[in-house]
């Protein structure tokens, strides 16, 4: 799978220089963003909870290691993760355009 790496800087570049309408990058990245599945590891009780709870700067990082570069103040969490598990987390990319990825929180 090919990577995809879209920051601010390359929307305005493209939209400009090319052409390229901002709301298909914003669509081409929520895409990518639905497709993405990240996994953190973390310190845990037996009882699985965890010690303290995984922010949304951990997961920023762990799609940016996907190449999909995304503000962390865009990763919009219900509440926070404090349990292993699989959730699905919300990306606000634009009031019109959201996404949504895959993570699994697993004991270091």
């Amino acid at each position: 799978m090919g990577t995809l790496l879209i920051t601010a800087k390359h929307i305005a570049t493209l939209h400009t220089e090319v052409g390229f309408g901002v709301g298909n990058l914003r669509t081409a990245l929520a895409a990518k963003i639905n497709e993405a599945n990240i996994t953190i590891a973390t310190k845990a009780s037996e009882a699985g909870k965890v010690f303290g709870s995984v922010t949304s700067i951990q997961m920023a990082e762990e799609l940016g290691k996907q190449g999909i570069a995304i503000d962390k103040r865009t990763i919009a969490l219900k509440e926070a993760i404090k349990e292993l598990g699989t959730f699905k987390v919300a990306v606000k990319l634009h009031r019109e355009v959201s996404a949504e990825f895959t993570v699994n929180v697993v004991a270091e």
